[in-house]
């Protein structure tokens, strides 16, 4: 098994577009910090128009509020992907994956949300068998809203991609053509990712265990991306992830399961933390257990091979 970026061939491939023209990453950093603020920027315009009286902090403004967010964040992948063609002088496709490669990337995440749905199945199961779902109780107003549930199904995939392309995508690419260690293009982007998690209306062993949870699962994006040589498995990872947490099965009290069809207790930071990375091994372990069916279907190659020795990422692209 090797980590740097050169030798591996579906991550050389899936890398070497951000090598030409070469840009320093402080200009991807740059990049991914003015297209978040004027995402937010465009949320808070957006939210003044939304604010009329009668819908303060009602169930329908909680709705309408979630959707906003979510196209908020799904609109960082326009501005970025704009970026990309414009300042890089590339093909925005080049983010997601190699040319030619839309096909294998629609394959890959519907098995990565095939997966997740397996997962969650599982554990239902075991927790109808084992567990105690007492406190699982059905938000029943959530069928009063089906236009907003429809619209939620939709923006969810817009924001799970945008998430990804920008945090798995650009940025990972940008650092991992410009240095090869995986501390920097695998850690860095997932570090970022979780501290974008951190809520500081929480308390704060909640607050900290949501960004632990979430820079699990940034390191478990960068080392899909690394094997698969692009971001369909992830992307469907994610879409299928937000699916059930913001319209299955969300916690009572939070603001963005106003649309889920049933909510559970707040779980704790050391719970959050903890499944997450389970989460992380399971999803790992159907990648790479030989003869897993989730292995054929991605095609990738074996995971303890001789590295193949190029002077650079171009050689590999060739």
């Amino acid at each position: 098994m090797n980590w740097r970026a050169p030798r591996n061939r579906p991550f050389a491939h899936y890398i070497s577009p951000a090598r030409r023209p070469r840009r320093g990453v402080w200009v991807a950093l740059l990049v991914c910090l003015g297209v978040m603020l004027a995402s937010l920027g465009a949320m808070i315009f957006s939210a003044d128009l939304i604010q009329v009286p009668s819908l303060i902090w009602s169930r329908e403004f909680e709705a309408q509020w979630l959707l906003l967010t979510l196209a908020a964040i799904g609109f960082e992948a326009v501005l970025l992907l704009g970026a990309v063609a414009l300042l890089h002088r590339r093909s925005p496709w080049s983010v997601i994956g190699p040319a030619n490669s839309a096909a294998r990337m629609g394959r890959h995440a519907l098995a990565g949300a095939g997966l997740v749905a397996a997962l969650f199945l599982v554990a239902l199961g075991y927790d109808l068998l084992f567990g105690d779902l007492s406190g699982v109780k059905p938000q029943l107003y959530t069928a009063e809203m089906p236009g907003y549930v429809a619209a939620a199904v939709a923006l969810i995939i817009v924001q799970a991609a945008s998430e990804e392309i920008m945090f798995r995508g650009y940025l990972l690419q940008q650092i991992a053509a410009w240095r090869r260690s995986p501390w920097l293009w695998a850690v860095a982007p997932a570090l970022m990712f979780g501290l974008l998690h951190f809520d500081p209306g929480q308390a704060p062993e909640r607050a900290w265990g949501h960004v632990a949870a979430a820079s699990l699962f940034g390191l478990l994006a960068s080392y899909t991306t690394w094997r698969t040589g692009g971001l369909g498995f992830v992307i469907g990872v994610h879409i299928a992830n937000n699916w059930i947490a913001l319209l299955i099965l969300g916690e009572a009290g939070d603001q963005y399961s106003i649309l889920a069809a049933y909510v559970a207790p707040p779980a704790t930071g050391m719970e959050m933390a903890l499944w997450s990375l389970a989460f992380c091994v399971a999803t790992i372990a159907a990648m790479e257990l030989p003869g897993s069916p989730l292995k054929r279907m991605l095609g990738t190659p074996p995971l303890f091979t001789r590295s193949i020795r190029l002077k650079s990422i171009e050689q590999v692209a060739q």
